[in-house]
């Protein structure tokens, strides 16, 4: 089988559903969605024929897993990447394996050491507001403030992965900066085109123009609100979030959830040296804005 040529890493809500869809759907591209078991499961990395004989074709071969950002995984390999709320206390991070950034990174240029590296990273406000927001009902009624979410292992992780700087000098070292592209979100949604020629420039493939299929944005913030101030003695059952969700329609807002003014505070606050030493490892990428 053909080695990878690329590890898109992450970061996930941060248009990695949008960029699986474009290689999908390139004619130079093969993708599969199995980096981390690359690294850690290499006996559970299979493929069949069709796909083995559509990756020697491809000019170029896409490993894919965007929570490898995370830098965390758990005893099992199978429960690797997700947070599993059946199988990992909500709270605990006593099961977890924790890998640096820099031991992934080497691990990978180790394993494949002509791989390029592509990652795509979300201004921290509305990243975290994203993840918070999606992983709300995983809090129990009463206790879904963002901050409760932060206490949480699943926000704990998120919180270390938004320091970029880190992540990407970590890169940057074991591949050289000119194997590793850093796109944003923000370019992705100001200008797709322009977004998608630069990525295909970098990779070398020929552009393509793409129109992304309608897709979950993320919970609204009505919907979003309902289930923050649940009040604790109330039954969080499928039925009731059945009939909220049938609520929401009715209740107004479509627009998504947002932190509030004091969170955002904390949040750039809490990332501002972060972003100042990331702004200058990609000094020389003049099109990049977070």
């Amino acid at each position: 089988m053909k080695q990878p040529d690329v590890l898109f890493m992450g970061y996930s809500k941060a248009g990695s559903t949008f960029l699986q869809k474009f290689f999908q759907t390139h004619p130079q591209v093969f993708i599969d969605r199995i980096a981390a078991r690359h690294l850690f499961s290499p006996s559970r990395v299979t493929f069949s024929e069709k796909e083995r004989r559509q990756a020697g074709q491809a000019k170029l071969y896409i490993s894919m897993q965007e929570r490898l950002c995370e830098s965390v995984i758990y005893k099992k390999p199978e429960l690797w990447p997700q947070l599993k709320w059946e199988s990992v206390p909500w709270n605990d991070l006593s099961k977890a394996i924790d890998i640096a950034p820099r031991k992934i990174a080497s691990a990978w240029r180790t394993r494949f050491p002509n791989s390029k590296v592509l990652m795509v990273v979300r201004d921290q406000v509305t990243w975290l507001s994203s993840a918070y927001s999606y992983y709300l009902d995983h809090l129990q009624p009463g206790h879904r403030s963002f901050i409760d979410f932060c206490s949480t292992s699943k926000g704990k992780v998120l919180l270390r992965a938004g320091h970029y700087d880190l992540t990407i000098q970590a890169y940057i070292d074991e591949f050289g900066p000119e194997n590793v592209k850093v796109l944003s979100f923000t370019q992705l949604s100001e200008n797709r085109t322009d977004f998608l020629r630069e990525l295909c420039e970098f990779f070398d493939l020929s552009p393509m123009p793409f129109t992304a299929p309608p897709q979950n944005s993320g919970r609204s913030k009505t919907a979003a609100k309902i289930l923050k101030h649940l009040p604790r003695w109330a039954p969080d059952t499928p039925s009731l979030r059945k009939l909220g969700k049938q609520l929401v329609p009715l209740l107004g807002s479509k627009s998504k959830y947002t932190l509030s003014s004091e969170e955002k505070r904390f949040v750039q606050s809490f990332y501002d040296l972060s972003n100042l030493r990331m702004m200058q490892l990609l000094s020389g990428a003049k099109s990049f804005k977070l």
